[in-house]
C-alpha cells in the first residue's frame, strides 16, 4: 500500500494552505469535507469508525475533474498516487459520480496537490457549470476566507483560529454553536426556537474590530430571528444595558409590530459581558 500522510495530519496541512472545513454539523462523520476558494469542488478526507484514530489508506478523495487537473501536472504526478478504481464511499459521491482517492506521502506532495488543483484552467466564454458543485455555504465561506486573507497579519494566524474566524464571519461554526448554547437555542428577544431562522449576529461588526478574541466572543452579539437580526445589523434597532429595545426615530412601532416586535420587547437576559458590546453597537449607530 502506498504510504500517505494520515487523515488528521492531511486535514491540518490543507487548512494551513487555505482550505476551509465545510463539513455540515448535522451530517454523518464518515468524512471531513473541505473546500478551497479557487476550486469548483469540495474534497473529502476519510474518517475511521473511531474518528480519533488516524488512518492513512489513500485518505483524500477528490472530484474526477480535479483528479484530471492533478494528472496534468508533472510535479503532482511525480509525488501523488491515485487508487486504480473510483472510490464509492457514500460520503464522497459527487451528484452520483464517485470520487478518486489518492495518497500524499509528505508535505511536498501536499504543496504539489494544492498548486495543481488551484491552478486556473481554461474555460469557454460561456461556462455554465462553473461553480455549480459548490453549495451556498461553501461559496460564503470561500468569500469570507478571501476577505480575511486581505487583512494585515492574516497569514500569521494559526490554522484553527483562521478557520474559526472564517466560520464566525458568516455566523457559523463554533461561534454559532457557542451562541446557541448561550441563548438556549432560542432567539434572544422572542424566544423563537426554530434554529433554521436563528442568526448569530455580531454587535461589534467584523469590519470594526480585527481582534480574533472580539470576533469570536459569543457575548459580542445576539442570537436573533432573521428579521430582527437584519434590523440589528443595519442599526435600525439596538438594546439598552438592561435589555430594553431601542429603535431609530424613523422606525415606527407599527412597522416593528408587523415583525413581531412590540414596544416593550427586550432581551431575555443580559450578561455583564454583553454590555460593552451593546454600548459599542449603540455608539456605532447613533443611539
Amino acid at each position: 500500500m502506498t504510504k500517505s500522510l494520515d487523515n488528521h495530519t492531511l486535514r491540518a496541512a490543507l487548512l494551513a494552505r487555505g482550505f476551509i472545513d465545510v463539513t455540515s454539523a448535522d451530517r454523518s462523520t464518515k468524512s471531513w469535507r473541505l473546500h478551497h476558494p479557487r476550486m469548483r469542488h469540495w474534497v473529502s478526507i476519510k474518517l475511521a469508525s473511531d474518528t480519533a484514530r488516524p488512518m492513512s489508506a489513500a485518505p483524500l478523495v477528490i472530484h474526477p475533474d480535479d483528479a484530471a487537473q492533478v494528472l496534468r501536472s508533472a510535479e503532482a504526478r511525480a509525488v501523488l498516487t491515485f487508487e486504480s478504481q473510483p472510490y464509492k464511499g457514500s460520503s464522497t459521491i459527487y451528484d452520483g459520480t464517485p470520487g478518486r482517492a489518492l495518497s500524499l506521502p509528505d508535505e511536498r506532495a501536499v504543496d504539489a496537490f494544492v498548486a495543481a488543483v488551484t491552478e486556473p484552467v481554461a474555460c469557454p466564454t460561456v461556462c455554465p457549470a462553473a461553480g455549480a458543485a459548490s453549495s451556498p455555504e461553501a461559496v460564503l465561506l470561500a468569500a469570507a476566507a478571501q476577505e480575511l486573507d486581505t487583512e494585515p497579519g492574516a497569514h500569521d494566524l494559526a490554522a484553527t483560529t483562521r478557520q474559526a474566524l472564517i466560520e464566525a464571519r458568516i455566523g457559523q461554526g463554533q461561534f454559532r454553536q457557542n451562541m446557541l448554547r448561550l441563548w438556549e437555542h432560542r432567539c434572544a428577544v422572542t424566544g423563537c426556537a426554530i434554529e433554521a431562522v436563528l442568526v448569530a449576529s455580531h454587535a461589534v461588526a467584523w469590519k470594526d474590530n480585527a481582534d480574533p478574541a472580539v470576533r469570536l466572543d459569543p457575548y459580542n452579539g445576539l442570537l436573533l430571528a432573521a428579521s430582527i437580526d437584519r434590523l440589528f445589523d443595519r442599526g435600525l434597532i439596538s438594546f439598552a444595558d438592561d435589555g430594553a429595545l431601542l429603535r431609530q426615530p424613523g422606525l415606527s412601532a407599527s412597522e416593528l409590530a408587523l415583525l413581531g416586535l412590540q414596544p416593550d420587547a427586550r432581551l431575555r437576559a443580559v450578561h455583564e459581558r454583553h454590555k460593552t458590546y451593546l454600548r459599542a453597537h449603540r455608539a456605532r449607530h447613533g443611539f
